[in-house]
């Protein structure tokens, strides 16, 4: 819980208005009970307008959400709230004092607290013009600190004349330039407002702002049409960061004035992903951040889409880089090899237990399973002179396997960066599955060499090329454990089969 045992705020008083809405511009900088700025905190805010005495009745009551800034500061406008009780519009100014009570609720609620309050020492000009003055009557002034403010030399006429005067943006202002009021825009937050020598107002940067710190750190998830990014703002340079984001382009040191990809007006982490990108070519990245000052660009980073494979029936597998590698991401799901030769799709588990020649089965022997965990193969297919993978790929051998689950950390904890998360899929519990490989491992199961399936939500299975003798070596992972095994099977078992780039 938040206590106040100060707080601040100021009432803007030289506001004009013609016609409604009418308000009061109000800031106040909010401190914790050891006197620290509250800063960037959210709060829910209560004004109270009351009549007469700090105790007096309350004419009027709204609500705001306010965020803080870094100085503790929020800003407002009474009469601009939500509306809890009253009209603000209806306060009948000129006939007593007002005073402003403030309540707050720290953590955005509707649990207030009171702040304290405040007499309202000078009625904003167009609200008091209301009750003071009108143009066929002047009414007798009541409010007995009129004799004191400025406000009692004011005239229709000028009120009139100032309400000709108006801005486009919040934090417009005018300025005179000798012989008229004229319109000077918002600068930028953090900017000083300077006045040339021929009386020009110019918005400056501060001189105490630099440039923002800013890092790619990493590219990752290299897919044919997309490659995922992160990035970070060490500094915002002492200024606001105003945009963020990635440029890219086919050529070097891209900028703004290329790919852009925009994440934001605020410092610190952010990531995100490039798409529809063209597959093989390579891609030149950078990070920028933009403050008050200008803009800065990271360091270069530059990565080559992966390939898009097609099989002969048509199926199209998007490569995923893996360290040095380039994997298929799915499973092979062709029927036939690279020369148009179809492969046999044998059922009976009578016939597949006495094959010395290619054949495919789906998972369980179910066609329903083909678009999630593609097709079960003899090594005898995996192997055959025809070639089964799309041309420009290969049957990975078991040193290739290696190559990757030594990258991932070794058997011991690559099974978890293999295996696709969740438990839709996998039974439970699928522990340590984290797919850091973006691999996507699924449990298709297996067929056994008596033609049985075994295995289906437990199991990922995948031929190598190399031979062990009677049999051939494969990996394997398990929903249970972290580990991708290294195992010797049947030639004539049914496995899944993921191909490798050449």
């Amino acid at each position: 819980m938040y206590s106040l045992i100060k707080f601040t705020f100021f009432i803007l008083p030289l506001i004009s208005f013609s016609q409604a809405p009418e308000k009061i511009n109000f800031q106040s900088i909010l401190r914790n009970k050891e006197g620290e700025i509250l800063a960037n905190k959210a709060v829910s805010l209560k004004i109270n307008i009351l009549e007469g005495a700090i105790n007096g009745p309350i004419k009027y009551v709204e609500t705001h959400i306010k965020t803080t800034d870094k100085l503790g500061l929020i800003s407002l406008q009474i009469g601009t709230g939500s509306i809890i009780s009253g009209s603000f519009k209806g306060i009948k100014w000129g006939n007593n004092s007002h005073f402003i009570k403030l309540e707050a609720d720290f953590e955005g609620g509707s649990q207030f607290i009171l702040l304290g309050t405040q007499l309202l020492l000078s009625v904003p000009y167009a609200l008091f013009s209301n009750v003071a003055d009108t143009v066929l009557h002047v009414k007798t002034e009541t409010d007995p600190l009129f004799d004191l403010s400025v406000a009692k030399g004011i005239t229709q006429a000028d009120t009139a004349y100032w309400n000709r005067k108006t801005g486009n943006t919040t934090g417009d202002m005018q300025v005179w330039n000798g012989t008229n009021w004229e319109n000077v825009s918002a600068g930028l937050p953090g900017q000083l407002l300077t006045i040339s020598s021929m009386g020009i107002p110019i918005w400056q940067p501060s001189p105490n702002i630099v440039l923002p710190t800013v890092n790619l750190s990493g590219l990752y998830k290299i897919l044919p049409f997309s490659i995922d990014f992160s990035a970070d703002i060490s500094s915002d340079g002492g200024g606001q960061i105003l945009e963020k984001g990635i440029v890219y382009s086919t050529h070097n040191l891209p900028t703004l004035l290329d790919f852009t990809i925009m994440r934001g007006p605020d410092a610190g982490s952010f990531t995100g992903s490039i798409s529809s990108l063209l597959p093989n070519t390579t891609y030149y990245i950078r990070a920028f951040a933009t403050n008050n000052l200008g803009t800065r660009y990271s360091n270069q980073l530059f990565e080559n889409t992966s390939l898009l494979a097609a099989d002969i029936d048509g199926n199209l597998y998007p490569g995923i880089k893996i360290g040095t590698q380039t994997w298929l991401s799915k499973n092979l799901n062709v029927t036939k090899y690279q020369n148009n030769d179809n492969i046999d799709h044998v059922i009976s588990s009578i016939t597949w237990l006495s094959l010395v020649e290619g054949a495919w089965a789906y998972s369980d022997n179910s066609s329903s399973y083909e678009g999630t965990y593609g097709k079960l193969y003899n090594w005898f297919a995996a192997t055959d002179q025809r070639k089964i993978c799309p041309i420009g790929w290969k049957i990975p051998s078991d040193e290739d396997w290696t190559i990757l689950t030594d990258f991932l950390g070794g058997l011991d904890v690559a099974g978890g960066k293999l295996k696709s998360t969740g438990i839709s899929l996998w039974q439970i519990p699928n522990n340590w599955a984290n797919n850091l490989s973006y691999f996507s491992g699924l449990p298709g199961g297996y067929r056994d060499e008596s033609g049985q399936f075994l295995g289906l939500g437990y199991y990922g299975l995948w031929w190598s090329s190399t031979s062990d003798g009677t049999n051939a070596l494969s990996r394997y992972v398990y929903n249970e454990f972290n580990y991708a095994s290294k195992d010797s099977s049947g030639k004539n078992q049914g496995l899944a089969i993921r191909c490798l780039m050449e």
